[in-house]
């Protein structure tokens, strides 16, 4: 028979309050009705678990790296795992979930936190195939963070109720919770790092490769910013317009605080060969980084620039 949680967990109360019963009875422990009932249930929790995995498998395959909706019901139970009100075994059960008529949510909300998130998260040419994406973008790299982040946030709360159903030694189990932590912690790190080689290697190289050549900075009409640092500027301030709808200020602050510094550090040597033959062209090299960071006023009160370090690099540099 196929038993959902819920039907499986009064089944065992029955069955064991009979086991108590008869023991009651006889004034002795009945090890093999234990025994029969302990291997009966190992049984369910094992073809449960293969159920449970084939059905994520399924998932993964079938994801379109779209913000994934919450039912009213899941969004609850998953509130109270959060703030220790416990795990309802009814959404285990798949009828119930379903059975629900409210209107589904955009975004999992909870007390310290808000995420969107799809539910793969997996990254590379596997996720590009199964989603049947051309390209993993901004926006996909940005909702799989999401994704981990609710893990990382949920793992701490998994492990405190789960600890307080476990034996002492049984607890020791939970120390592999601590080590899948670190996995997701790290593959999230790697995710920032993503979006820090977007702009490193996508927009400041393509945009920097070779200004030397093609900026004069002697030219006294040239227009201030120069076309390659405005394209940086504008390519980026649009990375955060793409990003910001999806993670969270404290992630934009993370992700933003990182790129400005990769273009305090990396910007510089792009200019190495930019020798202006005149004080005035060099004077013009100052005033296009200037220029370039004051392009970035909207993220200004939401992101550090630090545009003050790489101004007085260039200005020790040229003036």
């Amino acid at each position: 028979a196929n038993y959902t949680m819920p039907q499986l967990r009064s089944l065992y109360d029955t069955t064991m309050a009979f086991v108590v019963q008869i023991e009651q009875s006889t004034g002795k422990t009945d090890y093999t009705l234990r025994g029969a009932l302990f291997n009966q249930l190992k049984l369910f929790l094992e073809k449960y678990h293969q159920a449970q995995t084939t059905k994520l498998v399924s998932t993964l395959n079938h994801e379109l790296w779209k913000n994934a909706e919450i039912s009213a019901a899941r969004h609850a139970a998953l509130v109270d795992v959060a703030t220790g009100k416990g795990v309802s075994l009814v959404l285990s059960h798949d009828q119930s979930v379903g059975a629900d008529t409210a209107a589904p949510l955009k975004q999992l909300t909870l007390p310290t936190a808000s995420f969107r998130v799809v539910w793969s998260l997996v990254l590379g040419a596997g996720a590009m195939q199964a989603a049947n994406l051309k390209s993993i973008s901004a926006k996909h790299l940005g909702l799989a963070s999401q994704s981990l982040e609710v893990i990382v946030a949920y793992i701490p709360h998994i492990k405190c109720q789960l600890s307080a159903l476990l034996t002492q030694r049984q607890k020791l189990l939970l120390d592999d919770l601590d080590k899948v932590l670190q996995d997701y912690v790290e593959h999230n790190g790697k995710i920032f790092g993503k979006f820090i080689s977007i702009v490193e290697d996508q927009i400041m190289k393509q945009f920097l490769e070779h200004i030397d050549r093609d900026v004069d900075y002697d030219d006294p009409t040239l227009v201030l910013p120069t076309a390659p640092l405005k394209g940086i500027a504008q390519n980026t301030v649009k990375l955060y317009q793409v990003l910001s709808p999806v993670l969270p200020p404290l992630q934009m602050q993370a992700v933003f605080s990182r790129v400005f510094d990769m273009l305090e550090h990396k910007m510089p040597s792009c200019f190495k060969a930019v020798q202006p033959h005149t004080a005035a062209g060099k004077r013009r090299v100052v005033a296009d980084v200037v220029a370039f960071v004051d392009s970035f006023h909207e993220l200004r009160g939401v992101v550090d620039l630090r545009g003050d370090q790489l101004v007085a690099h260039f200005k020790s540099s040229y003036e």
